[in-house]
């Protein structure tokens, strides 16, 4: 197998990552902060960047990257502060009261 069919299916497996992440948070099988969601965003991203890379699709690579460092970010513990309607849950309040 040749390198650039190797990167072609790293790209094919990226996209598939991400849309298996996307259909998570649609049904509601995760959450956005979730540990799995998370993890498919940042391994689907990388494999994305390796392609884009690959084939000099600049603009899309770099989007990839941000990607992943926002994937990253999200998995460092205490990065990001719950929203206000995740904490009200949390303790059980109803936002409509």
């Amino acid at each position: 197998m040749s390198l650039g069919i190797a990167v072609n299916i790293l790209g094919w497996v990226g996209a598939l990552t991400l849309i298996a992440g996307y259909r998570l948070i649609s049904y509601g099988s995760a959450t956005g902060r979730g540990l799995i969601y998370q993890i498919l965003n940042l391994i689907g991203s990388l494999l994305l960047v390796i392609n884009r890379a690959w084939h000099h699709a600049w603009p899309s690579s770099t989007v990839n990257v941000l990607w992943v460092g926002i994937a990253i970010g999200a998995l460092v513990p205490g990065s990001a502060s719950p929203c206000r309607e995740c904490e009200l849950r949390r303790r059980g309040a109803f936002l409509d009261q």
